[in-house]
C-alpha cells in the first residue's frame, strides 16, 4: 500500500532535483539574450546555437552559467560543432519543522530530515554539420542522483536522454526521436526562467499516474508543429509507458536503456498551446491543454478485480500580469492556473487545480531573483477509499499545500532556493497530523 501514499509527494522532489534541462521555441528566444544581473562575456551568446532542445524545463543561456567559457574549453569544443551543459544540485534538504507525525516510518519527503543531491551533464553536438538542417541536435545527457529516502530519488546513475532533435518545414515544424523522458516534453512542471530561479509549488501527480516518463528515459517519438507566426502549436508523441505500478517501481525496474518494464505498453499524448511572443512586445502568456492515453493494464480500485486501459486529461495556464521593464520583458508578474483529471477507479489522485502568483525580478535590482506563493488541492480516489475502509483503514479525501518561496542568485549561474509549505493532509493513509516542511535547495548552472 504505499504506493499510494508516495506518487505526489516523490513526483514533487524527483522533479526538483532530476528535471532535464531543455527549450521551447519561445524559451530558446530567451536563450540569445545575456542574463541582465551580470556583466557578460563577448562570445558566449554563440555557444547558444548549439543548446539543449525540445523539452518545457527552461535552462539558462550559456552567458547566465557561472563560467561561460569554461577555461576555455567552451570555444573549443564548439569549434568542433560540440557544447556541454551542466547543472549540479549541491544540495536538496526538506524537513517537517512541526514534527507532529514522528518519524519512525517515513511516509513523506521531509517527516525525517531528508537530503538530496544531483548532477546532470548534456553532451549536445549541432547536426547540420553532417548535413542535418539547421538547429538539428544530438542529444546525450547523463545523470546522477543520490538521497536519503530512496522513495524521494532512487540513488544511481543512468543515461536520462539519448535523442536527435531537428526543425524542418521552415522551422514550422519538429521532430524528436531517441530516448526520452516524455513527462518533461509537455505540461510544463517549472514556473520562471530556469530551473534555479523557479516556482516553489506541489506539482501534479496526473501525467505521471498516466504513465509518462519521469526519471528514467523511454523510446519516444514526438512531433510539434507550428502557426506562421510560433504563436500556436500542436505537440504530439507516442512513447513506451512507466510501469503500472508507479514511479518507483519502474525506476527499479529499469536497470539500462534496453531494459523492457513488464506491462509497460505505449502511451499517446497531444497538446494544444499558445504563447505570446514577448521578443516582439507581447506578454509572455502560455496556455496549453493535452491528453493522455496509456495502452498498458493498470488495475481497478473499483472492487471487480479486473484491469483497464488508463488516460488523463490537462490543462494550465502561465499568464503575466505585469511588464516590469522594456529591456527584460520576462520581468514582472504571472499567474498560474491549472486543472487535471485522472479517472478515479484505477488513479490514486484523480484531479487537482492549483493557483500560483510569481514574481520574476523581485527588486529592480534583483532582476534574477524569483518570488512565489501557491495553493494547490489533491483529490484522492473514492475507488481507492473505499478500498482501504474495507480493510478498516481510515484515508483522506484531499489533501491542500500552502507554499511561499523566494529563489535568490548568490552570483551568475549559483541559486539558492527557499521555500515552507504546509499540507492539512500529507498521506492518503494513514491519517496524520499537517506537515510543515521546510526546504533549501543550492543549485549551480555550468
Amino acid at each position: 500500500m504505499k504506493t499510494f501514499h508516495y506518487r505526489t509527494v516523490v513526483l514533487s522532489g524527483l522533479l526538483a532535483i532530476l528535471a532535464p534541462i531543455g527549450t521551447t521555441h519561445a524559451q530558446e528566444q530567451a536563450a540569445q539574450e545575456p542574463a541582465a544581473a551580470a556583466p557578460q562575456p563577448p562570445d558566449c551568446l554563440k555557444y547558444d546555437s548549439i543548446r539543449p532542445r525540445g523539452s518545457t524545463t527552461p535552462w539558462p543561456p550559456n552567458c547566465a552559467t557561472f563560467s561561460p567559457d569554461l577555461g576555455g574549453l567552451r570555444e573549443t569544443l564548439f569549434d568542433h560543432g560540440w557544447n556541454v551543459r551542466g547543472y549540479l544540485t549541491l544540495i536538496n534538504s526538506l524537513y517537517d519543522i512541526r514534527n507532529k507525525n514522528g518519524n519512525d516510518l517515513q511516509t513523506y519527503p521531509g517527516q525525517k530530515p531528508l537530503l538530496g543531491t544531483a548532477l546532470w551533464v548534456s553532451s549536445l553536438y549541432d547536426l547540420s554539420r553532417l548535413g542535418f538542417n539547421p538547429g538539428a541536435t544530438f542529444i546525450f545527457d547523463v545523470s546522477s542522483a543520490a538521497s536519503t529516502w530512496h522513495d524521494f530519488a532512487p540513488s544511481k546513475t543512468y543515461i536520462n536522454e539519448l535523442s536527435i532533435f531537428t526543425p524542418f518545414s521552415n522551422d514550422r515544424a519538429e521532430l524528436k526521436l531517441g530516448f526520452v523522458r516524455a513527462a518533461n516534453e509537455f505540461y510544463g512542471q517549472t514556473s520562471g526562467t530556469s530551473l534555479g530561479a523557479s516556482a516553489l509549488r506541489l506539482e501534479s501527480a496526473i501525467t505521471v499516474q498516466a504513465g509518462l516518463t519521469t526519471i528514467e528515459p523511454a523510446p519516444y517519438l514526438g512531433l510539434t508543429v507550428y502557426d506562421k507566426d510560433h504563436r500556436f502549436y500542436s505537440k504530439s508523441a507516442v512513447a513506451q509507458s512507466m510501469s503500472p505500478d508507479g514511479l518507483i517501481a519502474n525506476s527499479d525496474l529499469k536497470h539500462d536503456l534496453f531494459t523492457r518494464i513488464p506491462g509497460a505498453g505505449a502511451v499517446y499524448v497531444t497538446e494544444l498551446g499558445y504563447r505570446g511572443r514577448y521578443d516582439l512586445g507581447e506578454k509572455a502568456h502560455w496556455f496549453r491543454a493535452g491528453a493522455i492515453y496509456n495502452t498498458s493494464q493498470y488495475r481497478l480500485y473499483d472492487g471487480s478485480g479486473r484491469k483497464d486501459r488508463n488516460y488523463a486529461l490537462y490543462s494550465q495556464a502561465d499568464i503575466q500580469l505585469t511588464h516590469d521593464s522594456s529591456l527584460s520583458p520576462l520581468l514582472g508578474w504571472y499567474m498560474n492556473l491549472r486543472a487535471n483529471y485522472a479517472p478515479p477507479d484505477r488513479n490514486v489522485y484523480n484531479g487537482d487545480v492549483g493557483l500560483s502568483f510569481y514574481k520574476i525580478g523581485t527588486f529592480p535590482s534583483r532582476p534574477a531573483d524569483l518570488f512565489s506563493v501557491s495553493i494547490a488541492r489533491n483529490w484522492f480516489s473514492k475507488d481507492v477509499r473505499d478500498q482501504f475502509a474495507l480493510a478498516g483503514l481510515e484515508t483522506e479525501k484531499y489533501q491542500t499545500t500552502y507554499s511561499v518561496s523566494y529563489a535568490y542568485e548568490v552570483k551568475r549561474g549559483l541559486y539558492l532556493n527557499v521555500g515552507l509549505s504546509h499540507t492539512d493532509h500529507p498521506t492518503l493513509a494513514p491519517k496524520q497530523e499537517a506537515a510543515t516542511v521546510a526546504s533549501l535547495m543550492l543549485t549551480a548552472a555550468f
